[in-house]
C-alpha cells in the first residue's frame, strides 16, 4: 500500500511538473509571436507598392514629383556602412532639378547617427511601425500623392541602387 501511495505521488508531481512547462510555454510563445504578430496587425500601415503611405510631420508628398525615404536608426550597422549610399542618392536627387526629393527619417536624433551626413535633411519619428517599416535601412519611393512606388528593405545591393537611380531619373 504505501509503495503504492509513492508511485501515485511520482505520477501526479511528474503530471504536474508537464502542466507546469506547457502553461509556462503557452504564455512565453503567446507574449512573444502571437503579441507581437497582432501588434503589427493593429498597426494596419503595410508597406507595399500601390499602397498609401501615412503622412509623414512636416513632409508634403506634393512638393516633389517624387520622394525618396530613408527609414535609419543609429544603432543600424547597415545605416552606418551605408551613408555613402545615400549621399550619392542626395546627389542624384539634387540634380533632379526639385523632381526628386531624399529624406531621412530617423528614429533618433542626427548627433546619435555615427557618420550621418547633415546635407541629408531629416525628421525624426519614433513609431517607423506606423508607416510600414519594421526593420532599418528600409528605403521607399513615393509619388507625390504619397502613394508607394517602390521599396527596398536592408542595405542596398547593386542591383537595387541600379533600380532606385532609374526610378530616379524617370521623368514623370
Amino acid at each position: 500500500m504505501r509503495v503504492q501511495f509513492i508511485r501515485f505521488l511520482d505520477n501526479v508531481a511528474n503530471w504536474a511538473s508537464i502542466v507546469v512547462c506547457l502553461v509556462v510555454l503557452i504564455t512565453v510563445v503567446d507574449h512573444y509571436a502571437i503579441s507581437r504578430s497582432a501588434e503589427r496587425r493593429n498597426h494596419r500601415s503595410v508597406l507595399g507598392i500601390g499602397l498609401l503611405l501615412p503622412r509623414l510631420p512636416g513632409v508634403g508628398y506634393d512638393r516633389a514629383n517624387m520622394s525618396v525615404l530613408v527609414f535609419l536608426s543609429g544603432k543600424c550597422i547597415a545605416c552606418t556602412e551605408s551613408q555613402a549610399d545615400y549621399v550619392q542618392l542626395l546627389e542624384a536627387a539634387e540634380r533632379s532639378e526639385g523632381r526628386v526629393r531624399i529624406i531621412a527619417v530617423l528614429r533618433e536624433s542626427v548627433q546619435s547617427i555615427e557618420g550621418f551626413n547633415a546635407r541629408l535633411p531629416s525628421i525624426e519619428i519614433k513609431d517607423f511601425a506606423a508607416y510600414g517599416v519594421f526593420g532599418t535601412p528600409t528605403v521607399v519611393v513615393v509619388d507625390n500623392k504619397g502613394i508607394v512606388r517602390d521599396f527596398w528593405i536592408g542595405r542596398l545591393t547593386k542591383n537595387a541602387k541600379g533600380n532606385l537611380f532609374a526610378i530616379m531619373n524617370r521623368e514623370e
